[in-house]
């Protein structure tokens, strides 16, 4: 099941699975979104996009708005390697005025030489912005690039500066 959200920062495709597991989402471009769907799950029969159900959009908004997914957010199923499982974990524990860079990510789940492979396994991650790779920033500055547009995670990261000025 496809479900659409849109908020301040830009549309969020979530995509579902039979029992209502979120597997992907992304941000951003739609047409895009639904390529990389099709291209994660080969084999899977993809709905048409429905407007999202209100619990999926008050969770876009308290993610956006107070940095926290809370209550109602859908379990998710993030297919993965262990280290990818490694570090798509310590991305969801960092709080949402947290930046850090690459190398400090493999510090941080012990594999300080790994820092190409923590890149890829940040790249990797299948429900952005909700595993928040856009925190992650390139030691020698800027943001860096994104999957979904170096605009957009400058725009994200905007947004939960904004947050995190009002805490």
């Amino acid at each position: 099941m496809l479900f659409e959200t849109t908020h301040k920062v830009s549309d969020i495709v979530w995509a579902l699975d039979h029992q209502g597991f979120l597997c992907f989402s992304g941000i951003g471009d739609k047409e895009q979104i639904l390529t990389r769907i099709a291209a994660f799950f080969p084999s899977a029969a993809l709905s048409e996009i429905q407007k999202g159900e209100a619990h999926l959009y008050e969770v876009a908004e308290r993610f956006f708005n107070e940095g926290d997914l809370g209550e109602g957010f859908p379990k998710a199923i993030c297919y993965g390697t262990a280290f990818q499982q490694d570090v798509w974990k310590a991305l969801r524990e960092m709080p949402a005025y947290e930046r850090m860079s690459y190398a400090e990510l493999a510090m941080k789940v012990g594999r300080p030489k790994a820092v190409r492979a923590v890149g890829s396994a940040v790249g990797a991650n299948p429900i952005s912005p909700f595993i928040p790779c856009h925190r992650i920033l390139p030691k020698s500055g800027g943001v860096g690039q994104y999957g979904w547009g170096s605009a957009l995670k400058q725009s994200l990261l905007e947004s939960e500066k904004t947050f995190a000025r009002n805490m």
